[in-house]
């Protein structure tokens, strides 16, 4: 005789669909940064519905459903969309986050920006540090990382990177200069 497992019928999915894009969710992602619009729109007082309908941008709409899936690395594959900045994208990811009430990735996005505006301290520093060096022309400076670790953001762990001398490259953190001779 076979061992057979109690029949379990599958959890209700409930579909977003966003200018014409689909979205399937679980009840249990639904209910993952609760209280928030899905939970009201499919598990409220009056029984919910089964589709819910917008005209919300689908961008960045699969960002919040890794986030609901309760993923934390869903961001590290973030990339600007349609030309956008990483700050940008970011701030768009925060308005969809706003509009479906989900404060859990509310403060996520918020740090992610906190990050970005840090990366773009440093990339300031490191412009002046250069133009502060006369006769140094700069070539390239570029942010080579996607993302920058906490401690790595300090004005002294950036200013390690710089050597005496006029350099042909240096690294500040996760910035790289190149200056022109």
């Amino acid at each position: 005789m076979g061992c057979q497992l109690p029949y379990a019928p599958p959890p209700p999915t409930y579909t977003i669909v966003l200018r014409g894009s689909p979205f399937r969710l679980s009840s249990t992602q639904i209910r993952a940064d609760s209280p928030n619009h899905f939970t009201g729109v499919f598990l409220g007082g009056n029984g919910g519905c089964a589709v819910y309908y917008s005209d919300r941008r689908s961008t960045y709409f699969d960002l919040i459903v890794e986030w609901l899936s309760g993923y934390d690395d869903f961001l590290d594959p973030v990339k600007p969309r349609d030309g956008m900045s990483e700050r940008q994208a970011l701030e768009a990811l925060k308005a969809e986050a706003e509009h479906f009430k989900l404060k859990g990735l509310l403060l996520r996005v918020d740090h992610e920006l906190a990050k970005c505006a840090s990366r773009a301290a440093a990339l300031r520093l490191a412009e002046q540090h250069v133009r502060d060096r006369a006769p140094t022309r700069v070539s390239l400076i570029e942010d080579f990382c996607d993302s920058v670790r906490d401690s790595d953001s300090s004005v002294t762990r950036l200013m390690r990177g710089v050597k005496s001398g006029p350099p042909q490259c240096f690294s500040f953190a996760s910035l790289r200069v190149r200056c022109a001779r």
